[in-house]
């Protein structure tokens, strides 16, 4: 059983708001980067002014979308998730109502990620603006090279203190909508599971059947043993709602099964 396609529409408005927001920021900077050589200081200082300012108008207004959707985004998959679990397990299909708890915890745990990703943008924004503007930097960039030695230079600077909204483990940098991208994917998934799991554990049903990518493992994408056709016990299923960030993995009840016994 796939995930239904409402959940991909969940959170398309949001995601749109994320990338029109980064788009605007990549093509500013890579005007600014364009006309630096050849802009005078005050121009270019001004320019920057203004750049920050909208960075930071852009990422506040990205807050204010995402904490007027995200709770919504939250309620409806794990609704979703519920009554499919409902109408997979019965021919006539009990809802039992949904956990206000845990969309709270979900809202919020996503939330948090998004903050962390847009106050990453402004930070990095700020810290390239300071390397831009250092007098040591203006000097080895514009006095005495060419605009196309001075482009070059560019360049290299703004790759390496360039706006990024993470920074992964292993050096990683990853953009505003790429993250948020990510982020959505992987946070709707984990309310979707979590419905469908809560119903079924108010209608009694134990044992699960995992649906998932046939390369899937079931604790991490790598682990050997792979989730797909898996038959759990709910516990488990909830230890392991999904393997990996943007994971497609789904559960379904499995009513006709009693024991480990019959499980296996």
């Amino acid at each position: 059983m796939s995930q239904p396609g409402e959940i991909e529409d969940l959170t398309r408005a949001l995601r749109r708001d994320l990338e029109r927001a980064w788009d605007l920021i990549v093509a500013e900077q890579t005007a600014i980067a364009a006309a630096w050589p050849t802009s005078p200081a005050a121009v270019r200082e001004h320019r920057l002014a203004l750049f920050q300012v909208q960075v930071l108008t852009l990422m506040d207004e990205v807050d204010a979308q995402a904490a007027s959707t995200v709770t919504r985004a939250m309620t409806t998959a794990y609704e979703t998730g519920a009554w499919v679990t409902a109408i997979s397990g019965l021919a006539e299909p009990t809802f039992t109502g949904i956990s206000s708890a845990a969309i709270t915890g979900l809202a919020q745990t996503t939330m948090d990620d998004l903050l962390t990703a847009t106050s990453g943008v402004r930070e990095t924004t700020k810290a390239l603006i300071r390397e831009l503007t250092r007098d040591q930097v203006i000097n080895v960039l514009y006095t005495g090279v060419t605009p196309t030695d001075a482009a070059r230079d560019l360049r290299r600077l703004l790759e390496k203190h360039r706006i990024h909204a993470v920074t992964y483990a292993d050096g990683k940098r990853v953009g505003l909508a790429q993250y948020s991208e990510m982020v959505l994917r992987t946070k709707t998934a984990e309310a979707y599971q979590a419905g469908g799991l809560d119903q079924g554990e108010a209608l009694g049903w134990d044992w699960w059947e995992i649906m998932d990518g046939v390369g899937c493992g079931w604790s991490n994408h790598e682990d050997p043993q792979k989730a797909n056709g898996m038959i759990v016990e709910i516990e488990a299923a909830r230890a392991h709602p999904l393997s990996h960030p943007s994971c497609r993995r789904s559960s379904t009840p499995r009513p006709d099964i009693a024991s480990a016994r019959e499980a296996a």
